[in-house]
């Protein structure tokens, strides 16, 4: 694995999130190499706990109230860099 933003997070024992993948892409985290496995499934590697198998959802559209918030997070965001 080369890509330092990956390295540095194993380094740090930061719990991870593997979804579906190829095997030869290898171990990402803890040892454990993405498996091919239906849409949404992940096994979600921690050191403390241990590794579980998980189910994510995705909403259809966000509402239009976390819309605004997004839209006003972004724009402070935006802000804040421009000063």
């Amino acid at each position: 694995m080369f890509d330092p933003v990956i390295q540095r997070l194993r380094e740090m024992g930061t719990p991870g999130m593997i979804m579906s993948g190829n095997p030869d892409e290898g171990a990402l985290f803890g040892g454990v190499r993405p498996v091919p496995l239906p849409p949404g499934r992940g096994v979600l590697v921690r050191r403390r706990t241990g590794n579980s198998l998980v189910q994510v959802g995705r909403s259809a559209q966000p509402s239009a109230s976390a819309r605004e918030v997004f839209a006003g997070a972004n724009a402070a965001g935006q802000a804040a860099e421009s000063e």
